[in-house]
């Protein structure tokens, strides 16, 4: 089901944002397609868990719930979609990679 999450969300896309339909002006259509972008990113990886690294349980609730939520169509879902997704990729970028010593793996001797 988790492969599958935005295959349910897609109908409601359709009723909530018309300019799916591509119905509307041309601002509301590349908002659209920008949204369900962001969508389909949002439950991807909260579905998946993973983006650069492992993500919490608790952060990934909230990836997915933004997600549904975009299909709205309210302002503030969206701003808060996107809040959600720029706060998770700059975390995940920030994060220092463990190192192999914390992974348990042996160190490489660094030859000259």
């Amino acid at each position: 089901m988790r492969l599958a999450l935005m295959k349910y969300l897609l109908p409601f896309f359709f009723v909530f944002r018309p300019s799916v339909l591509l119905e509307g002006a041309w601002q509301n259509i590349a908002w659209t397609a920008i949204m369900a972008f962001v969508a389909s990113w949002l439950l991807a990886v909260g579905s998946g868990r993973f983006f650069r690294r492992r993500i919490p349980t608790l952060v990934a609730l909230v990836l997915v719930l933004a997600g549904i939520g975009v299909a709205a169509d309210y302002m503030l879902a969206d701003a808060f979609a996107l809040a959600v997704a720029i706060a998770t990729v700059t975390v995940q970028l920030l994060k220092k990679a463990p190192d192999d010593a914390e992974l348990g793996k042996p160190s490489r001797a660094r030859g000259l």
